[in-house]
């Protein structure tokens, strides 16, 4: 009987890592979610893929969820959506996460401030999105559109007041128009959904897109 149960876990572990999801979402389109005031606007979060970050599930829940900080990085307030989230599927560099380990992809970073989007191992930014927009490429999303990713005051479920990587948005926007540009060389569509994001990567309408 145990060797049967350490078997179904061992084949449940295998069937998460990340090189199962290679292009598992081939030719599809995809919203990656940050937690921006933007978020608001999407209304019917149902009808579309979703790959979130952090406690968007306060929201909706996500398809994918990217957690890339511990648990002690948060507020309690924030962590409690986090470790109680109905997403099945958490990407997380952090083996040690405080989440279920039949939710928990593994993922092994790259270069910062890379955008390969081919490889197993994950280029990174300073923002969650950022990894994302990779993962989304990784499993051939052909479309992908960014929400909530804007850099302006306050996340959308309350005034936090200035974000914490203001200063570092001209250094983020560059990063996010060589990862346009990256994507676009291999047949990928990223785009902009938020009206306020200050990114400068092409914008299209959530109703266009």
């Amino acid at each position: 009987m145990k060797n049967t149960l350490n078997s179904k876990i061992s084949n449940w572990h295998e069937r998460m890592e990340y090189k199962e999801f290679k292009n598992k979402h081939s030719g599809e389109k995809v919203i990656v979610c940050g937690l921006g005031r933007s978020l608001l606007d999407l209304k019917n979060p149902q009808d579309y893929t979703i790959i979130g970050v952090n406690d968007i599930s306060r929201q909706f829940t996500p398809n994918y969820l990217v957690v890339l900080n511990d648990k002690t990085t948060f507020l309690a307030e924030r962590w409690k959506w986090i470790e109680s989230t109905k997403c099945e599927t958490i990407f997380t560099h952090l083996k040690h996460l405080a989440i279920p380990d039949e939710k928990k992809v593994v993922l092994q970073l790259g270069k910062y401030g890379g955008h390969d989007i081919d490889k197993e191992q994950i280029d990174y930014t300073s923002n969650s999105p950022y990894v994302g927009c990779i993962i989304a490429a990784y499993m051939g999303f052909t479309k992908i559109g960014i929400l909530g990713v804007d850099f302006t005051k306050n996340h959308f479920f309350k005034e936090t007041g200035e974000h914490s990587l203001a200063r570092r948005v001209p250094t983020i926007n560059k990063e996010y128009m060589l990862l346009h540009q990256r994507m676009k060389e291999k047949g990928i569509e990223l785009v902009n959904l938020s009206e306020q994001s200050v990114l400068t990567i092409p914008k299209i309408s959530l109703d266009n897109f």
